[in-house]
């Protein structure tokens, strides 16, 4: 029963024209990183190394944060692919169980005034209290 109700709620996100919407949006994405690496010249020369892992991930943050906040965090706009929110994603990885089995120390992560988590370069914080959306820390 229960999966029904939840097979409802999310079945409008998944019609034929938010699946297009969504295709075209994410073959932009692509189309941008294309871009990016083709540019990756030094003096007329192709000789530029690009970490093709960091360059998708940026590709699918990019999309994912279009796709479930409606804007783009522009992580394909770092020339090595190497964006704050990215490097954060990749640090607090192993925080992931301390906030599920310890919530205390979420709560007090996201209550940290927006200003000091800047000054402090918390901006995955900042991101993480967009995503979380008032009042659900």
């Amino acid at each position: 029963m229960a999966a029904k109700a939840r097979r409802q709620q999310i079945a409008p996100f998944f019609s034929r024209q938010n699946i297009l919407t969504l295709q075209s949006m994410i073959a932009e994405k692509v189309d941008l990183l294309y871009e990016k690496l083709s540019n990756t010249t030094v003096g007329g020369t192709q000789c530029a190394v690009v970490d093709i892992g960091s360059a998708i991930k940026s590709m699918a943050m990019d999309a994912i944060m279009s796709v479930c906040l409606g804007e783009s965090l522009n992580t394909l706009g770092d020339p090595s692919f190497c964006h704050p929110v990215l490097k954060f994603m990749e640090q607090s990885l192993p925080l992931l169980w301390v906030f599920k089995h310890i919530p205390i120390i979420r709560v007090m992560m996201l209550g940290i005034p927006d200003g000091v988590n800047e000054k402090l370069g918390g901006h995955g914080i900042l991101l993480l209290k967009k995503v979380q959306g008032p009042g659900l820390c």
